[in-house]
């Protein structure tokens, strides 16, 4: 039996100890099949792995169509060692990203490219403010040029405005 395989990759804003912005890249890779698990390669891939575990309960939890989530093994990488994850709260606006971006393409649409975002998810899918939101703006800027689209919770609330979002592209 041939397995699903599907690839993305996101940009995740964050902050350095003295405050600063910076980006690091992400990519998960994504392999169909009916039982859930979650692996990461790198310090910073790692850090975040449970909080991506977080963002597919959620949205698992909250429509049915995104139960689909729940029947994959999820492989997060990143590269970068160069930073110490402390709290990565505020990568599931970016997270959701990267994992609708697969989930379009699991129902034949493209991804959409230069999206990322800060926010917390909350359970019932509704995104908070995360802190140092504007230094995390410029660097998206800063690394990405105009092909960079930031997202904030003040801009889009909830995982259905955010799949919106998507869908206009």
């Amino acid at each position: 039996m041939h397995k699903q395989k599907y690839f993305s990759q996101i940009n995740i804003p964050a902050h350095d100890a003295t405050g600063e912005g910076v980006v690091v890249e992400l990519y998960l890779k994504v392999i169909m099949n009916r039982k859930l698990s979650f692996n990461s390669k790198g310090n910073i891939a790692s850090a975040l792995k449970n909080n991506f575990q977080h963002v597919i309960k959620v949205m698992s939890d909250i429509r049915d169509e995104w139960k689909i989530l729940d029947c994959s093994n999820y492989i997060l990488e990143c590269s970068n060692e160069k930073f110490i994850v402390r709290d990565s709260k505020s990568s599931s606006l970016a997270l959701s990203i990267l994992i609708l971006n697969i989930y379009r393409e699991m129902n034949g649409k493209k991804q959409i490219d230069g999206l990322t975002g800060s926010g917390i998810l909350r359970i019932d899918g509704s995104f908070q403010s995360a802190n140092h939101e504007a230094k995390k703006h410029l660097a998206v800027i800063k690394k990405m040029g105009p092909n960079g689209n930031f997202i904030m919770p003040s801009e889009c609330g909830h995982l259905h405005e955010l799949e919106s979002l998507m869908n206009l592209n």
